[in-house]
């Protein structure tokens, strides 16, 4: 028998599923332990703040959430907890790897880089730590050019830079650590700190991504993989931007070119080792390009939205219509995923 322990949030939440476009609830772990459970699982449950660090985590499998944390509190302390399990042996699903890369773009983007297929690599990234460090480089980096925060979701902290002008606006935006009213109580600080000829607070200091622009794109695709299924719905772009992110504005379209967008979702999938991925997937009518991917935590609308999904069956995709439940699905994938990586360890 497998051992699994599923690690909720600290709200007893565990991931986040849409009943409806407006709504957001936690998947129901009744459903996935009992589905589990008759795959021959011994599942446990737990608390990222109830955590039981006495016992021994050796050879289990870890499933688990993130959060949008965007200041590290509670973020941070997940994070001590997944790398300490698999500094003990646990086998975390995904792995840690994919959690360091959950709204972190900088990580993100580190590990397209070991992706072995040149395609998912049409979109070229530069990282950098902190404002100043761009500088030295402005007058090297290509025109226009996307600039994101290391963090954020919806297109939050994503900005288009045409002129040299736009850049270092964009570049000290990306990397401005806080705003609001810490921000005012900062320059006044400094303010201070000036007057006292004191070395000031910096707070253009955080980690963000360069990446060049795909012209002339409507929008994007949302698709997200569950072990064999796919659920893809395309995503126009908000009104008068070049962001599609977060626009809420999704299409059913089934067309060749979603086909392409498709096989092109798979081979990205070969390159990521999770059981489940969210892509965005952009189609310049040549090509498909890989804008970003998560494999923790993501949002569900491509599954609640959609009436149907697709597998691949002998090269070809088939259509499979009707609802689905996203318990059901999550656990499907899971067990195909340890049955798989089990049968190659014995072989």
């Amino acid at each position: 028998m497998r051992s699994l322990l599923i690690i909720q949030d600290m709200r007893g939440w565990f991931w986040k599923t849409y009943p409806t476009p407006n709504q957001t609830k936690s998947l129901d772990t009744r459903i996935i332990v009992t589905e589990l459970a008759k795959c021959d699982f011994e599942v446990q449950l737990t608390r990222y703040d109830r955590f039981d660090f006495s016992k021994n985590y050796t050879g289990h499998y870890v499933l688990y959430g993130s959060s949008e944390d965007y200041l590290g509190g509670s973020k941070s302390y997940m994070d001590d907890i997944l790398l300490w399990l698999e500094l003990h042996g646990a086998i975390l699903i995904p792995n840690y790897k994919y959690f360091r890369a959950h709204h972190n773009k900088v990580m993100m983007e580190l590990l397209r880089q070991d992706f072995s297929g040149a395609e998912f690599k049409t979109i070229q990234s530069t990282v950098l730590p902190s404002a100043s460090s761009g500088q030295a480089i402005q007058a090297r980096l290509p025109l226009p050019a996307v600039i994101k925060s290391a963090s954020g979701a919806g297109s939050t902290g994503v900005y288009l830079a045409r002129t040299a002008r736009d850049m270092q606006i964009a570049i000290r935006k990306a990397s401005c650590q806080v705003s609001g009213f810490p921000y005012t109580w900062i320059q006044l600080h400094n303010l201070l700190q000036f007057l006292k000829r004191k070395a000031p607070l910096y707070v253009n200091n955080s980690k963000y991504v360069v990446q060049n622009l795909i012209p002339g794109l409507a929008g994007d695709y949302k698709v997200l993989i569950f072990g064999q299924r796919y659920f893809a719905l395309y995503r126009l772009n908000r009104t008068n931007d070049f962001r599609a992110s977060g626009s809420g504005r999704f299409v059913d379209r089934e067309d060749p070119e979603l086909f392409q967008v498709l096989d092109f979702a798979r081979r990205c999938h070969q390159e990521i080792d999770s059981p489940f991925v969210s892509l965005d997937i952009a189609h310049d009518g040549q090509q498909a390009h890989l804008i970003e991917f998560q494999c923790v935590s993501f949002g569900f609308k491509a599954m609640s939205l959609s009436d149907h999904h697709y597998v691949s069956t002998t090269g070809h995709w088939q259509r499979l219509d009707g609802p689905v439940v996203p318990e059901l699905i999550f656990s499907q994938a899971i067990m195909d995923y340890v049955a798989a990586r089990d049968a190659s360890r014995i072989c």
